[in-house]
């Protein structure tokens, strides 16, 4: 689930902030996107859990 609007910041890369509601803790990301014709790759990951 994305706890907010995923936006494309000053670098051209697409952030993707949220979490999983997984038991017993919860998993936040923030992931970063940069296109490259033809597609998205991933370039970024932050990952854990609270």
């Amino acid at each position: 689930m994305l706890s907010e609007p995923p936006v494309i910041d000053n670098s051209g890369v697409l952030r993707l902030r949220g979490y999983y509601a997984t038991q017993p803790y919860k998993v936040n990301f923030d992931l970063g996107y940069l296109y490259e014709h033809p597609k998205w790759k991933l370039v970024a990951t932050n990952i854990h859990t609270k």
